[in-house]
């Protein structure tokens, strides 16, 4: 994947640049302040409104019925998902030199799923509610725990 993007990230500059005449210093710039942004405001801006917006279209009652078994695919799945990549990671040879500790931290970053697009599908096939809910709820608490496992892992390094 990261091959296919430096291609097309390539081509583009080479379009840019022979075609239309636009340097690349002026993308430079901007992908510099990009690759430069502060972390915490990501994490504190950003975040909480993504997850604000999805916590006031989920319905409450659902939830609460469905409640156990959303921590029981959150918890868990987030913890597995996360050491599992991170154990994955360690056999690659492209981590040689990274501890267990820097693969966990990879891992508590891939471990949070975004269900988006399968939600959507499920109200367009007109799929329970239960079902909906089950995985929003599910998307909601699987973003705080991979929040909290990433600041664990983050903490071991």
């Amino acid at each position: 994947v990261v091959y296919f993007l430096g291609m097309a990230f390539g081509g583009v500059m080479h379009k840019l640049r022979h075609d239309w005449g636009i340097n690349e210093a002026s993308l430079m710039v901007s992908l510099d302040t990009w690759l430069h942004i502060d972390p915490h405001l990501i994490m504190f801006v950003f975040l909480p409104a993504l997850i604000f917006g999805d916590a006031m279209a989920i319905d409450t009652h659902q939830l609460r019925v469905s409640a156990w078994q959303v921590l029981m695919l959150a918890g868990p799945g987030v913890v597995i998902g996360a050491f599992a990549t991170a154990a994955f990671a360690h056999l690659m040879p492209y981590a040689v030199g990274w501890g267990m500790e820097g693969c966990l931290v990879l891992g508590s970053i891939l471990a949070a799923t975004d269900p988006v697009a399968v939600v959507g599908l499920l109200k367009e096939l007109g799929a329970p509610d239960f079902l909906t809910i089950l995985i929003q709820g599910e998307s909601l608490v699987n973003d705080g725990a991979a929040v909290v496992m990433y600041e664990i892992a983050f903490d071991l390094l």
